[in-house]
């Protein structure tokens, strides 16, 4: 399960594949930094977020809105599980009325 705040984002590696006992120390590793273009903008993200943390992150709100990636737009319900990939160009449109 994605964590919430991509700044503080680790990966916990366990010892030799096993649990440690409590008090044992535990490696803790940051993940990885990778760059996307949002709307334009170049931005570095958790290479563990997911559109739906990076709309999180940001403070967008998902009403009224559709998001695409490298041209493609991805279905609301894939939001939670469609993790970005390094250089990938987002696209975040918003609806709005007019006449």
């Amino acid at each position: 399960m994605p964590l919430t705040f991509h700044r503080m984002c680790v990966k916990i590696i366990r010892l030799k594949d096993q649990f440690t006992p409590l008090g044992s120390a535990v490696y803790i590793k940051p993940l990885a930094m990778i760059k996307v273009m949002l709307n334009e903008s170049e931005m570095k993200v958790d290479e563990k977020t997911t559109i739906h943390l990076l709309l999180q992150n940001t403070g967008t709100s998902i009403n009224g809105i559709a998001v695409a990636i490298n041209e493609n737009i991805v279905p609301k319900g894939r939001w939670e599980t469609q993790y970005l990939n390094p250089n990938d160009t987002i696209l975040i449109i918003k609806a709005t009325q007019g006449g």
